[in-house]
């Protein structure tokens, strides 16, 4: 029986292609030079009988056996890290690495406040993080490309999901608008805006869903609240802002709801409710958040 000479760098070198399709890029990922790259996955493809990779274009495409060879060995290198990430967790669950998605109407407002906490408790977690919505994060928490999620909604097979904090909803609008000086709208008023933008459907509260289905309330979809907000600023219209994302802006104001509508961010993680890690860095947050949405 031959014995195979391939290594987890190959692979290594491999996933990094298939991530960035192109040399240059993926080679510069791994620290390495693109000749380097480019040698190693020769000896791969020699080493396996067959090509993995179609040189016939200009462009990085694989073949076939390429991509059955790519996921597995996302699979093996993902089994790799967690043997890694066990072996450091024997020693101080409180290190390692730790890759954490957060929703992406979240993100750059929450990390600001919640990172030094974080690295003051825990100098030996490394923590990365990753922004989008629930429906291209939940998969990489499934597949273990991500270790845990905040979200803005608890899905129902959430594996193990805790809330962290609840974070009202505001009103933003150009400030000539009729309501730019009131003091606080209702809910049932939203039904009264021709030109609302919404948050994506599914970083709305669940108390908004009945309200928007109850007062008709339609609105344009949004995922990129900056566009959103320099929108406001030059022309009329109007749009919801977690409280986290409602910094200031020239020609935009913010209006409460009364009653509050908000929504409840979630930590969410696979395995079990008592691992140490995810339960400190989701205290932290809670425990930082609680003190700033007073």
């Amino acid at each position: 029986m031959e014995t195979l000479l391939m290594t987890f760098q190959m692979l290594n070198y491999l996933v990094a292609l298939e991530k960035y399709r192109h040399f240059n890029r993926a080679a510069k990922a791994c620290r390495v030079g693109q000749p380097t790259l480019s040698e190693q996955i020769r000896k791969l493809e020699a080493e396996l009988g067959g090509p993995l990779l179609e040189r016939t274009s200009r462009k990085v495409v694989f073949t076939q056996e390429g991509v059955r060879l790519v996921r597995q060995a996302q699979k093996i290198l993902y089994e790799l890290r967690r043997l890694h990430d066990l072996v450091e967790r024997q020693r101080d669950p409180l290190s390692g690495l730790l890759h954490l998605g957060i929703v992406r109407s979240c993100a750059p407002y929450l990390l600001p406040h919640v990172i030094p906490p974080l690295r003051r408790r825990f100098p030996d977690l490394h923590l990365r993080f990753y922004e989008g919505n629930r429906h291209s994060l939940l998969p990489q928490l499934e597949s273990g490309k991500l270790d845990a999620l905040v979200l803005a909604c608890q899905p129902e097979d959430a594996p193990v999901a805790i809330p962290l904090f609840d974070e009202p909803l505001l009103l933003a609008l150009n400030y000539r608008h009729p309501w730019a000086g009131r003091h606080t709208v209702t809910p049932d008023m939203l039904s009264e805006l021709d030109d609302l933008t919404l948050a994506e459907d599914d970083e709305l509260p669940p108390a908004f869903s009945a309200v928007r289905q109850k007062a008709q309330i339609h609105g344009r979809l949004s995922a990129n609240l900056e566009l959103l907000r320099s929108q406001l600023a030059s022309c009329t219209g109007a749009g919801l802002f977690p409280r986290l994302a409602a910094t200031p802006m020239t020609g935009v104001c913010y209006i409460p709801f009364q009653p509050a509508l908000t929504r409840t961010l979630f930590m969410i993680w696979r395995g079990d409710m008592r691992d140490l890690r995810y339960r400190c860095v989701a205290s932290t947050i809670h425990a930082t958040m609680r003190r700033l949405l007073v």
